[in-house]
């Protein structure tokens, strides 16, 4: 029984880190848990959708530092973008954002309390990381995902669901995270010399941020850049997430040319 449940959870091998967090799980949770997994679809394809139709997840992470390899996943928040009824554009679903502080056995340090707000009696009455990272990505499963500085948060999700769910990028079931950091200064090369500037880009098409370092204040504020990107990438001309995701990776290829060129 147990071999066909690791199976479930993705083939985690004996001693690897899924199997190492599974044990603080019961006999009866870990058989739910492979019976949720087992349910968990494929994520969408970015390609021929219509960046007016394909619904998007816009996702922060708050985590305990910058380390990929050690650091820890705090809080997840996400906002979703949803086709209207005609199909001609896209706008912010406010009724159905996403946040969850994770109830991960860490000791925050005191500039990582002042830097996020959060406390360890935060994390005490935090979701179990299991079901929280379970309802993300069904949550989640039929959008396309954006995050700023996507590369980080990309491999941090990864992280936390091989650890927790034992699930990899080769099952499908986790998501390609697309980088709107990429993709502004392609679609507004007069504001390119902002780089990579979550704040300096709000300012320079004057939108605002509540409340900086909160996962879902931060996600509402990515996604109203992606509402103002996806507007000026049709009025470029591209029509479908394929030719946008293709543009970005021109534009990345030309930066990296220019950068080794420099050297």
């Amino acid at each position: 029984m147990w071999d066909r449940i690791r199976q479930w959870l993705g083939g985690a091998s004996a001693g690897g880190p899924a199997t190492r967090a599974q044990q603080a799980l019961s006999s009866s949770e870990q058989q739910a848990l492979a019976a949720q997994l087992a349910q968990l679809p494929a994520m969408v394809q970015a390609g021929a959708q219509g960046l007016r139709q394909q619904a998007v997840v816009v996702f922060d992470l708050e985590t305990t530092g910058l380390d990929l390899k050690r650091d820890t996943i705090l809080s997840i928040g996400g906002v979703r973008l949803e086709p209207d009824a005609g199909g001609q554009g896209l706008g912010i679903a406010l009724g159905q954002t996403w946040e969850r502080v994770l109830a991960v056995q860490v000791q925050l340090k005191p500039d990582s309390q002042l830097f996020h707000g959060m406390t360890q009696a935060d994390l005490a009455q935090g979701q179990d990381p299991h079901q929280a990272l379970l309802e993300l990505l069904d949550w989640g499963q039929d959008a396309v995902w954006l995050a700023w500085h996507a590369w980080f948060d990309e491999t941090m999700l990864h992280r936390a669901a091989q650890q927790w769910l034992g699930l990899t990028a080769q099952g499908g079931r986790l998501p390609k995270v697309y980088d709107l950091a990429h993709a502004m200064p392609l679609l507004f090369p007069e504001h390119a010399a902002l780089g990579a500037d979550l704040d300096a880009w709000l300012r320079a098409l004057r939108l605002g941020n509540s409340e900086r370092h909160h996962a879902v204040a931060d996600a509402m504020a990515t996604a109203e850049l992606a509402l103002v990107a996806l507007a000026r990438a049709q009025a470029l001309g591209m029509a479908t997430w394929g030719e946008l995701i293709a543009a970005m990776a021109r534009a990345e290829q030309q930066r990296h040319a220019q950068q080794h060129a420099g050297l």
